[in-house]
């Protein structure tokens, strides 16, 4: 209701104005009759004043002094009776009104203040019973959204305020709008708030009675001040409805991300262990159309656990959007803790413009999730023959990068890229297994003890202090594994060749 509605009800038709007739256009929030000197700590925005000036009817600068605190906090406007206290206003306040479009409103003296509280709150509460209903109704419509992204954008449209969906723990999982709070100063998915602060009345958190896929979840909705009872009644009437349709998308978009990725998974399992896939798959017709693939090995670094499902799935999906983008039809799937991505491109895309796809796909992740990845990145193959070749260039480019290095391009590597090469060779295999077989032991632990003594040995060049140090044993401990894996191999371990040799056939084993 604006000031100019309110002079059509009851009483207030005996109103006049007699300044400030430009703001009849402000809204009323609230109305209250104030008759003590100083108001100035009841004062908010939109609030429209009923008074006799009783308290200041002696004092015109009290008067002026109360009405630019008025101007200040944006109210509606001010109602006053003349010919009870006061018989004028200072030219002052007149002049003011003008300049600041706030009207002064003078009623009759024979008019009650409780007649005008009375119309004007039944006239608001009317107005807030419809604009509840209306805005009941655009929140209801919102289950028409197709996700679970769309429906949060939907709701934080309608209030004009962050909306986030939060784990138990207050891991962010979605949300909608950022505005930076007390609370959450940056919008990483998958944190937590940066501190808890006490409970904010502008935001109303709907916590949700089930669990989906073993994720109990929360909403928090920011609600505007200037409706802030209105929303918290509409949010609350519609908390059934908001935790039903979430939960429901929530679960809409993990069996989407599952499903892809055993999809995916099962695609890229044949052809690698099979090196060849159907003649009629998907994954086929798509390098015969655009001629040319490679594979991406990514190893997360840092960021966020998200190892346990939900969160694991959840964090695919961010993974899968951003790999939508810069790859277009990239097959993914995880294999021993990493991504492994199957790509394709045409002729006409360059080295360099794959590189900066990667680079400008892994600035997002890092800025959106703050998650840090490593990318091995393969040679370009237009044989699907090759692909388990490319796919152990991008495993050895990832192995073999630097703790600093982000990108790390098979085509950069030296000797690791020739030893690629002698891991498919069967018979270097077959050396390499008869080799250490006198190491394998009945019991499994020891073997494996052996081998990673043997390994760290090798890769600290035979210096036993470094590696005993390296291994956390004593000097004897180490001595005397060593010269049983002599006696096993039966070599001396002193010799460079032999050193070698061992370290060569470790390597072709991995």
């Amino acid at each position: 209701m604006i000031v100019g509605e309110a002079l059509q009800l009851g009483d207030l038709k005996l109103a006049r104005v007699l300044a400030g007739e430009g703001g009849l256009y402000r809204k009323i929030k609230a109305a209250e009759v104030m008759e003590v000197p100083d108001i100035n700590e009841w004062l908010t925005e939109g609030i429209l004043i009923i008074s006799t000036f009783y308290s200041v009817k002696d004092n015109p600068e009290a008067q002026i002094s109360m009405f630019r605190k008025l101007i200040e906090v944006n109210g509606a406007g001010l109602v006053v009776k003349i010919g009870r206290y006061v018989h004028t206003l200072p030219e002052t306040m007149l002049r003011l009104a003008d300049e600041h479009n706030m009207p002064i409103i003078a009623i009759p003296v024979e008019v009650s203040f409780v007649g005008l509280l009375t119309i004007l709150f039944e006239t608001k509460f009317k107005e807030a019973q419809s604009e509840e209903a209306q805005l009941l109704e655009a929140v209801y419509k919102l289950g028409e959204a197709r996700g679970l992204h769309h429906f949060l954008e939907g709701l934080g449209n309608l209030t004009g305020e962050n909306v986030l969906l939060e784990s138990e723990e207050k891991r962010l999982i979605a949300y909608a709008n950022n505005r930076v709070t007390a609370e959450r100063q940056a919008f990483i998915l998958f944190s937590q708030p940066a501190k808890q602060t006490r409970f904010d009345k502008r935001q109303v958190r709907l916590v949700f009675k089930k669990a989906e896929a073993g994720l109990r979840c929360s909403v928090v909705i920011g609600v505007p001040h200037e409706k802030e009872h209105v929303w918290t009644s509409v949010l609350k009437k519609a908390a059934t409805f908001l935790e039903e349709q979430i939960r429901f998308l929530l679960r809409k978009r993990l069996y989407q991300v599952n499903k892809r990725a055993d999809e995916e998974k099962a695609w890229m399992t044949e052809l690698i262990d099979k090196n060849d896939v159907p003649e009629h798959s998907s994954i086929r017709t798509l390098i015969n159309k655009t001629g040319y693939f490679g594979f991406l090995a990514m190893r997360r670094v840092a960021g966020a656990p998200v190892e346990k499902e939900p969160i694991s799935a959840l964090f695919l999906h961010q993974l899968y959007k951003k790999l939508d983008r810069y790859f277009p039809n990239a097959t993914l799937f995880c294999k021993d803790g990493n991504f492994c991505i199957l790509y394709t491109f045409t002729r006409d895309q360059s080295r360099a413009e794959t590189i900066s796809s990667i680079s400008r796909m892994l600035k997002e992740l890092e800025e959106q999730m703050n998650v840090l990845f490593q990318v091995g990145v393969s040679l370009a193959y237009d044989a699907i023959t090759l692909a388990k070749q490319a796919y152990l260039e991008a495993r050895t480019a990832l192995e073999e990068s630097g703790e600093t290095q982000k990108i790390c391009l098979y085509e950069q590597m030296g000797f690791e890229r020739i030893m690629t090469k002698l891991k498919n060779d069967a018979d270097v295999q077959a050396f390499a297994e008869n080799t250490l077989k006198p190491l394998e032991s009945a019991d499994r632990y020891a073997g494996e003890a052996l081998l990673h003594t043997l390994e760290v040995f090798l890769r600290e060049n035979g210096n036993h202090s470094k590696a005993a140090e390296k291994l956390f044993v004593h000097r004897r401990t180490l001595k005397y594994r060593l010269e049983k894996m002599e006696e096993r191999l039966m070599v001396d371990l002193n010799d460079s060749e032999v050193r070698f040799l061992l370290y060569f056939v470790l390597k072709m084993r991995k």
